[in-house]
């Protein structure tokens, strides 16, 4: 017997809580995001990595030491936010500004099943196929992103 919603958000939590529930070897995550808040999050975070190149090589320690997730390409975006807030002064009023976006106006619920997951991933290789950057760097939110496009090509080990 299927179970049944009395709504559209009981519904995506019943869902949610299947997935998570199911026997998984790797730790899982899914959230209801409200995406239509999604570009307001893609313009504070360009404005914010716009910031970073003065502080650049302490922001890159704090990458290199943030868990990676999904075969250490992503980082889960609020735990990044909240370790540059703990780690760089210069930048940490702004990700607590951007971590209480996130975590109050966009992710309106998290299931997950491993302790560095929030709701949203950042794509942050440490090294990767030069191909691979120039595809991101073709999708439609690389456009709005430019600073963190900048950024992640100053970041990243790039393999020819």
């Amino acid at each position: 017997m299927k179970p049944k919603a009395s709504n559209i958000l009981e519904f995506f939590e019943k869902m949610i809580e299947v997935f998570i529930t199911e026997p998984s070897e790797k730790p899982l995550c899914l959230s209801i995001v409200l995406s239509e808040k999604i570009p307001q999050l893609i313009e504070e975070l360009d404005k914010f990595f716009s910031q970073v190149n003065p502080v650049f090589e302490n922001f890159k320690k704090v990458l290199d030491s943030t868990p990676r997730i999904a075969n250490d390409e992503y980082i889960d975006l609020c735990l990044l936010l909240q370790n540059i807030e703990n780690s760089l002064p210069q930048l940490a009023a702004r990700a607590a500004s951007i971590n209480n976006l996130i975590r109050q106006d966009i992710v309106v619920r998290n299931y997950a099943n491993g302790p560095n997951y929030n709701g949203l991933s950042l794509w942050c290789p440490k090294s990767v196929r030069s191909y691979k950057i120039d595809r991101y760097s073709k999708l439609p939110i690389a456009s709005a992103f430019q600073s963190y496009m900048q950024l992640l090509r100053h970041y990243v080990k790039i393999k020819d």
